[in-house]
Formats: structure tokens, sequence, C-alpha cells
């Protein structure tokens, strides 16, 4: 499987890349920005907090996405 990637740079100097899977079909990415979008309103919502989330709570949100 091919990967496509994008880059992103951050404000701090860092960087976030995301990787697809080619051929991405529209179901594809209809997943991705679901599940996308669930990630990144559990990213603001902890942003600045200094506890993370265990791996159980962040699998657990991961499920709740679907039941929407």
């Amino acid at each position: 499987m091919n990967l496509r990637q994008i880059q992103f740079s951050t404000p701090e100097g860092g960087h976030a890349t995301l990787a697809f899977p080619d051929p991405l079909t529209l179901e594809t990415i209809e997943m991705l920005e679901e599940a996308s979008a669930l990630m990144f309103r559990s990213l603001r919502r902890s942003a600045g907090k200094p506890q993370a989330w265990d791996a159980g709570a962040i699998e657990y949100a991961s499920w709740a996405a679907d039941l929407q």
C-alpha cells in the first residue's frame, strides 16, 4: 500500500503529519473526516490541561463516535 503524506508546521516550530492510503476512496475520506474531527475536538477540550487521557478513555471516545 502506498501512502500520501501531508505535513503541517505548527507555530511552536513542530510539525504534524497525516498519512493517507492510496487509492483514497470517498468512503475512506468520509471516515477520516469524522475521525479527525473527533480527535481535534478532543484535543481542543484537553488543550492547556496538565493531565492526559489514558488509553482506555481515548479508545472509549473513539467508540462513541460510531454511535452518532
